[in-house]
């Protein structure tokens, strides 16, 4: 024997461990891989019997009280049907009136606006007047500086047309309206307060007085007092 081990040398010995081990690895994978073909058909058999088992298995005998239980189990199944139909019914009655009413809307665009203006007003215009056959009363008690028309006047000294009559005095006296109507206008110039009243012939002016007693929108009744003043200029408007 010891002259066997003699006739391999260093490197030689190497080599032969080493294929023996590589050999023992080769064989250990070979083992590992059957083992795993093994167990994977020892599962497919015992499924495969389980299956069997299951099928030579004979159906429960269902009694009467378990036949009822399923009915009534399955009877919300069918009615669930149902309401399935109905909401694709709705859903394609809703997709319906949906396009009616896009077609509805692109029809009204495609239409030209049509603009109704409302007739306007007529302009009503007014020119001063001396005397108005139903106006029979004076817009105050003071005697009157000077009347409508061609007459003296006393500030400037001369013959002049007035548009309006003029009542003056020292102490404060009260204005009347001359006719009923509503207090169309109130305002405020340098001279003093101005009061517009319409009339159904048209208009009633008192300027320059003092202390304003109505406003804007107020119904007036002939004789009411509407200012309190020491001077005031009085004119009748008639619609033309």
């Amino acid at each position: 024997m010891k002259k066997f081990f003699k006739k391999f040398s260093q490197n030689e010995w190497r080599r032969i461990v080493k294929s023996a081990l590589v050999c023992a690895l080769v064989l250990a994978a070979v083992a590992v891989s059957y083992g795993y073909y093994l167990v994977d058909k020892m599962s497919s058999e015992y499924n495969q019997a389980q299956l069997v088992s299951l099928q030579d298995e004979e159906p429960p005998v269902l009694s009467n009280n378990d036949e009822d239980e399923q009915n009534v189990k399955a009877e919300p199944e069918d009615k669930t049907t149902v309401p399935t139909i109905a909401a694709a019914n709705e859903l394609e009655e809703e997709q319906e009136q949906s396009q009616a009413f896009e077609e509805e809307k692109q029809t009204a665009a495609s239409k030209p606006v049509e603009i109704v203006q409302e007739p306007a007003e007529p302009e009503v215009s007014y020119e001063a007047v001396g005397a108005i056959a139903s106006v029979n009363d004076a817009p105050c008690s003071v005697e009157e500086t000077y009347a409508y028309g061609y007459g003296y006047d006393p500030i400037y000294n001369d013959i002049r047309f007035h548009n309006h009559a003029l009542y003056q005095a020292e102490a404060s006296f009260a204005v009347l309206a001359v006719a009923d109507g509503v207090v169309e206008q109130c305002q405020t110039t340098e001279e003093g307060t101005e009061i517009t009243i319409k009339h159904q012939w048209g208009l009633s002016v008192y300027a320059n007085v003092d202390e304003c007693l109505v406003k804007e929108g107020d119904e007036i009744t002939k004789g009411q007092t509407i200012a309190n003043t020491r001077t005031l200029k009085y004119s009748l408007w008639q619609a033309k």
